[in-house]
């Protein structure tokens, strides 16, 4: 879309700004250089969560790219080797979190599409076959009467809260005690 489309340009407009400060600062803020790469974090979080798996690789990947141009520049007080085993550990530090988490996001946004489908296929299903479904866990004290169910019965969906106690109320007194112990047993 093209919200989407424009919320891409602002981060990669963003990722651009903060490097072209790092790149341009590097000579004078030589020791603040690995403090000043931290400032991408924010910016590797947002691709993660907003672009999944493919923002969170180009976000690494554009991190990369910048770090590697600087990397002539890095800190090397205590030597060449030291200053590669800090970038290796920078690295580390920000790219496996981030990855693993614009997976995890990935999944979740596919998780939540196809249970999305599922509960179009259900609501279309029972609307076209004229029933309702209600459900009770006694476990947690979860009860929840599908609208279907209360629209057969001549109900708006307000006017039943999803709580056992407000149900029993639409049960005729002599009954609700017989169907208490049923509903108990059925669930």
């Amino acid at each position: 879309t093209f919200r989407r489309l424009a919320e891409a340009i602002l981060l990669a407009a963003a990722f651009m700004l903060i490097a072209t400060i790092v790149f341009f600062a590097k000579s004078e803020l030589n020791s603040l250089l690995p403090l000043m790469l931290c400032s991408f974090l924010p910016l590797l979080l947002w691709a993660a969560i907003r672009f999944g798996r493919g923002g969170a690789s180009c976000a690494v990947l554009g991190l990369v790219a910048v770090t590697v141009d600087s990397l002539s520049d890095w800190p090397l007080d205590v030597g060449a080797v030291n200053g590669l085993l800090m970038l290796q550990s920078f690295f580390l530090l920000f790219a496996i979190p981030v990855l693993y988490l614009g997976a995890l996001h990935s999944d979740l946004q596919q998780s939540t599409q196809a249970l999305n489908s599922a509960m179009r296929r259900y609501r279309i299903a029972t609307s076209s076959a004229g029933i309702g479904v209600w459900n009770w866990d006694q476990r947690s004290s979860a009860f929840n009467i599908d609208a279907e169910l209360k629209q057969l019965l001549g109900y708006a969906d307000h006017e039943i809260d999803n709580r056992v106690e407000a149900w029993m109320e639409h049960v005729h007194a002599e009954d609700r005690e017989r169907v208490l112990r049923l509903a108990k047993a059925l669930v």
